[in-house]
This record gives structure tokens, sequence and C-alpha cells, in this order.
């Protein structure tokens, strides 16, 4: 029986779309994957670590290190935004159901997700700062009377924002058990810790019973 061969540089439909599609994009097909991926790892790691977390830095961080870190966050997100729009060129996160976005629901979807990344740059320098003063030491916690002023929940929890002295606020993230137990106005005894450099974070409470009022 004779052989059949290809004739050179025959190529199948699917191969050409592939290698068309390829020439389009500004990542490898392995860079996207592993961006991919990895944005799946941080961004679960920093939501689990917003559940746990029980401490809330109780002053402003440095100003221009907090400019820094948003504006990385933010670029970050701009090169995220990029793999994302590949990754939807190459079918990851597209399905029958989830059409790959285009237009101006494309555009929204990129820049939300610079967003996101500029605001998880935002948390990771309140935890950069926290870790730093707090890391391997154990510091003697003295109590302080603080004022809720408010309470509010958002899609990643509760939150109530509290006064230790006038003019100085901060939010802190808190379970469902707290934010319904408390009200606004109510004053708490809460412990604080100071660390290294006197960064100062008080520490929350994870049940209504370890709550002190007033």
């Amino acid at each position: 029986m004779d052989s059949f061969e290809l004739p050179p540089g025959f190529v199948l439909p699917s191969q050409q779309r592939a290698r068309e599609v390829d020439a389009q994009l500004l990542f490898t097909r392995r860079t996207i994957h592993i961006v991919y991926f990895a944005a799946i790892l941080i961004g679960g790691g920093l939501f689990l670590t917003h559940l746990t977390r029980r401490t809330a830095l109780i002053a402003p961080i440095d100003a221009n290190f907090h400019a820094f870190m948003i504006g990385l966050g933010v670029f970050v997100g701009i090169l995220t935004a990029a793999v994302a729009n590949d990754a939807w060129k190459i079918g990851i996160g597209v399905s029958e159901r989830r059409p790959q976005p285009r237009g101006l629901y494309a555009l929204f979807s990129l820049l939300a997700l610079v967003a996101i990344c500029g605001i998880g740059g935002d948390y990771v320098a309140g935890l950069l700062v926290e870790w730093r003063a707090f890391h391997g030491i154990a510091p003697p916690a003295q109590d302080a009377m603080f004022t809720i002023v408010e309470r509010h929940r958002s899609r990643t929890g509760a939150w109530i924002e509290l006064e230790a002295a006038p003019g100085l606020r901060f939010s802190a993230a808190c379970g469902d058990a707290i934010y319904a137990s408390v009200a606004d106005g109510e004053r708490v005894i809460l412990p604080v810790e100071t660390g290294r450099g006197g960064v100062q974070r008080v520490l929350l409470p994870a049940r209504t019973s370890e709550l002190r009022r007033v």
C-alpha cells in the first residue's frame, strides 16, 4: 500500500487558527497560565487572611510607603489586565455560558481588575507594616477604650469604624456576631499592643463573650 504524505508546509485549520491567535498575544501561553494561577493563589491567600485577621493598625501608615504600595498594586493590575485580555483570547475563563468579554464590558472588567489590585496594594501595605512591627515579638497588651463610630457591610464582610481619640479613626474587620452585638456610639475596651517603632495595633475579639463594654 502506498503511503500518503502531507505536502510540505501543510497545517490543519485548527493549527492555523491557533497560530493566528498566538500572533495577537502579548504574552506566551505558558506565561499566561503561570500568571493566571498565581493570581488565584495570591488573591485567595489575601482573602483568607482578611477572613481570619483579628488585628487592626490604629494610626495611619507612612504616606509615602502607602502611596508606593498602592501604585505598585495598580502597576501589577495593569500587567494582570493585559494577561487577562490574552487569557480570554485563548479561552481561559471563557465558555458557552460566559462568552469572551468585548467592547465596554471588557474595558470595565479590566479597569475593575486594576482597581482591585490597587486595593490589594493598600491592604498589603498594612500587612507589611504590621509584620515588621510585631514579627517575632510578643509585647504586653494594655487595655484602651474605643468608641464605635459606625458599622457597615461590604462585599468583603462586616466592618466597624473605631475612634481611639478625637480625629483618630480607623476601620477594622469584624465577624457577623460582633457586628450584630454592638451599636453606633457604644464604647468598648480592647487590648492594644505596641511594637517596633511605636506601631500600635488593636486586638479584636473573635466571640461576643470576649467583648467588654463600658
